[in-house]
């Protein structure tokens, strides 16, 4: 009796155990060797209120276990499963006598969240706080939803630089109610901005490499606020540790260790020193170097290859860049098998590392099929066209790099995998197949901006642009959506401005491969409004037709057609003609003596008033000066004075208007390493264009433009611009449109000087023999432009730059002014790269070196949106 009590203690006991453990269990029924039944299931709600959705019978109805049914741990166990996302807590327990089973669940509904505090917060608000995380009041409290949240909050608190801080919670239920209050406990600790970063145990030459290579960086006020950068984070200074390691051991210091101190700042609130101890140890060196396996190539032809030398600093980077190399090598033959191993062993008493490559040739393969994987949207034509890989050609591990390359370049994918695997047999054992897998992203880009510029004054407008066209998937909107405008590897822009003096609104199109050829076909409009003076405005629709031809991976044709057709409305005011303000250093007139006269100083203040340059002999007495100026104003109005000047402007405006058609061939040769952040190579256009195709207007126009970018250190760049500019006139009057003329100054050009202030002027004579000049710039036919400017690239936000501008404009053709009529301006800038994907911001000032019309010309500061160097 005893032994049979005793099993049954043991049975119901193991029954038990294994029903409350996972994932291995067994039922009651393969216990006892027959079915267990449910003999009655007992619900209890932990709850304060009555709610329909919380009664017992409902709940009964929702699960699978039933009374009177035989009983099954594995659908008992999904009850469980079920009932516990569907409420906060259950509790259940199983009573066993016998065949039958009792269950008993204690269940407690899940609870509304009335309120998140914070406690002990005291440099970042409880507002921010409750916006990193995400959790409303008043929504059912889920335990694993806001642990996830409560984690994001721990990890912005480390972003702010609050190194040492420790966040935890607690949940309080609220007393007759089902509802919980959250209090979250913060030490924040002393937040880390960091001051100043030191290496020690090193060189000079050491440090500065050591500074370059960390991603923590010192605290700045202009840039940090939006970068994050400067503040201290763990992940950050683990990585640092890393690549300082990686780095010594690259000198040959094996054995190096790194130790990180952090100290506060006293002087400094809130601000900490970064020390980076470097404990170098014994510098190691290369005993000797071999190779074996070479069948296809010869010893001198592997030993050419090789970047680790005996005798030389032991490098792991040199390892495996020698590895790599011979890869390479026969990677180019076909031979994309070619394994290469590397065998290190230490002489620990000479400090000595001999290495030994071990190549394994394997056999040469052709390409077999390519195929694209990923491309959801992306047509795989439009992929297949940037591959370098044919099938049946030879492998060459270059172009299998230089695809994937490629494909990266377009800005299509997340991420871009090319590799080959073992292809159809029929082809042959020699064949492998080229498997190229793409991960999309969007490729649309919709922007609202506004800004100030010197030019604009104020400007605003938005832009959309897709990288990514389509221009075919119009027709398939209704069923796709804007979707359907996405996969055809097109290029479409389109832009609206409007600014206090300029609205331009302007749509692109490009088609790359044209009909499967290796011409680019674009097609660009726009409509332009500009007030060119408070007195001018002009009015251009322009249509543009470009083909453009690759020859190669730095060179490009292009052959063009525009058509544009200006307008002009000009409403002269007097007032507006002349300068904004007379000064005694303005002009000739005003360093003679003539001013003493009582006449001459009235005429000197209604000058000012009427904003008029007037132009005297400087040789001209006091006496003639006041003869000419009493014939010029003693019979005559201001109007009739200005009626010559104001007829010369408004004649050339109406000469300007009309149809211009023109064609266009270019050549640009771009070696440049990057298309918007060159460090090194040159970028040299030279374009040559007609207009005289039907229209109203002739010329020929020349342009050849230069920049030239080298990096003298790898934060240090030097860019040297060379621009020249040709108009010659191929009517019989001599006549060039306003709009094709030519102009400096701004922040495009010469920057310091107002926007289009460097050039010829509108000038007249008056009845007295004087000459009016304008504050009007007519425009000329040659300009040269010449900029150097030197950048340090601070950081990846953060450029300064100093520069150095010179050119002329000329009214002559095909003619350089001397060098003594050159206008130039200095000064110093610093370019803004806040946002990714958006184009930087660049502000600065120049300084014009002794400008002639000081009031007029001379703009000081100015702004630009974008690359324009």
């Amino acid at each position: 009796m005893f032994k049979k009590s005793f099993f049954r203690v043991i049975n119901t006991f193991l029954i038990m155990s294994f029903a409350l453990s996972s994932p291995i269990s067994l039922s009651a029924q393969e216990v006892y060797g027959k079915e267990t039944l449910v003999q009655d299931i007992e619900i209890e709600m932990i709850t304060h209120k009555e709610s329909s959705d919380l009664q017992p019978g409902l709940i009964l109805m929702t699960m699978k276990t039933k009374k009177g049914e035989p009983f099954s741990q594995d659908v008992f166990d999904k009850d469980l499963k079920f009932l516990s996302q569907k409420y906060d807590r259950v509790d259940p327990k199983l009573d066993f006598k016998g065949a039958k089973v009792g269950i008993k669940l204690k269940i407690w509904p899940k609870k509304l969240l009335r309120e998140v505090k914070f406690e002990g917060n005291e440099r970042i608000k409880s507002d921010k706080l409750r916006k990193q995380l995400e959790v409303k009041n008043e929504t059912i409290f889920d335990r694993t939803e806001f642990n996830k949240e409560f984690r994001k909050l721990r990890i912005y608190y480390l972003k702010q630089g609050f190194y040492a801080s420790n966040l935890s919670f607690i949940v309080e239920e609220v007393p007759g109610v089902d509802e919980v209050r959250v209090v979250i406990k913060v030490e924040e600790g002393k937040p880390g901005r960091v001051a100043s970063i030191a290496v020690t145990g090193t060189t000079t030459e050491e440090e500065e490499d050591v500074l370059d290579l960390l991603y923590t960086k010192t605290y700045c006020f202009l840039t940090s606020w939006a970068t994050g950068s400067g503040l201290y984070q763990q992940e950050a200074i683990d990585q640092d540790i890393l690549k300082t390691v990686n780095y010594f051991q690259n000198l040959g210091y094996a054995d190096v260790k790194i130790d990180i101190k952090i100290e506060d700042v006293p002087e400094k609130k809130e601000k900490i020193k970064v020390t980076i101890v470097v404990q170098k140890g014994d510098q190691y060196r290369v005993k000797e170097v071999g190779f074996t396996g070479n069948e296809l190539y010869s010893d001198a032809v592997v030993k050419s290859l090789l970047v680790v030398e005996a005798k030389g600093v032991y490098s792991p980077q040199q390892v495996y860049k020698t590895a790599e190399k011979i890869r390479h090598l026969y990677g180019k033959k076909g031979y994309i098998d070619c394994a290469v191993s590397q065998a290190v062993e230490l002489d620990s008493e000479e400090r000595l590392f001999s290495v030994h490559f071990t190549i394994k040739e394997g056999s040469p393969y052709r390409v077999g099929l390519v195929k694209v994987f990923g491309n959801d949207r992306t047509k795989t034509s439009v992929i297949l066209h940037e591959t370098l890989i044919n099938p049946g050609e030879l492998f060459d591990i270059r172009k299998i790099e230089a695809t994937e390359n490629l494909l990266n370049a377009m800005d299509y994918f997340k991420t871009v995998n090319v590799y080959t695997v073992e292809g159809d047999s029929s082809f042959g054992a020699n064949f492998r197949d080229v498997h190229i897998e793409v991960e999309e992203k969007g490729t649309g880009k919709f922007g609202v901006f506004g800004a100030y510029s010197q030019h604009e004054k104020l400007v605003g407008g938005f832009s959309a642009q897709e990288n990514n066209f389509d221009i075919l998937g119009f027709s398939k909107i209704p069923k796709e959506g804007v979707r359907a405008l996405r996969g055809g590897g097109e290029q479409f822009y389109s832009k609206l401005s409007m600014g206090t003096r300029d609205r331009q609104t302007t749509v692109a199109w490009a088609k790359p491969h044209f009909l499967d050829t290796s011409w680019t076909l674009k097609v660009e409009g726009d409509y332009h409004f500009s007030k060119v003076t408070k007195e001018q405005e002009s009015r251009s629709r322009n249509l543009a037709l470009y083909g453009i031809y690759n020859v190669n991976s730095f060179l490009r044709t292009e052959i063009y057609y525009k058509i544009n057709e200006t307008k002009f409305d000009t409403k002269l005011n007097t007032s507006r003609l002349g300068v904004k303000r007379f000064d005694k250093s303005y002009h000739t007139m005003a360093e003679t003596e003539a001013w003493s006269s009582p006449l001459l100083g009235e005429i000197r203040e209604t000058l000012r008033e009427e904003n008029l340059a007037l132009d005297v002999d400087k040789r001209k007495t006091a006496a003639e000066i006041e003869k000419m100026v009493k014939a010029d104003y003693a019979s005559q109005s201001y109007d009739r004075f200005m009626e010559p000047l104001k007829k010369i402007i408004r004649d050339d405006a109406a000469k300007g208007e009309g149809v211009t058609s023109a064609i266009g061939l270019g050549l640009t040769y771009d070696s440049t390493n990057h298309p918007t952040k060159a460090t090194r190579g040159l970028l040299s256009r030279l374009t040559g264009e007609f207009a005289g195709i039907g229209g109203d207007h002739r010329f020929f126009k020349l342009n050849y433009e230069n920049t030239l970018y080298f990096d003298i250190t790898e934060k240090l760049i030097v860019k040297n611009r060379l621009d020249l500019h040709f108009v010659s006139p191929q009517r019989s009057d001599g006549y060039i449109p306003a709009s094709e003329r030519l102009f400096l100054g701004g922040e495009y050009s010469i920057r310091g000087y107002n926007t289009a202030a460097i050039g010829p002027r509108y000038t007249s004579t008056s009845p007295g023999g004087a000459e009016i000049i304008s504050r009007l710039t007519k425009g000329g036919l040659s300009s040269v432009l010449i900029s150097t400017e030197l950048d340090y690239r601070l950081n990846q936000y953060l450029v300064p730059f100093v520069f150095l501008d010179v050119g002329d404009v000329s009214a002559k053709e095909f003619t350089i002014s001397p060098l003594s009529k050159f206008k130039a301006s200095y000064g110093l800038g610093t370019q803004l790269n806040i946002m990714p994907g958006m184009p930087p911001i660049a502000l600065g000032w120049g300084f014009p070196v002794k400008p002639k019309y000081r009031e007029d010309e001379v703009g000081t500061f100015f702004f630009s949106i974008g690359i324009h160097f």
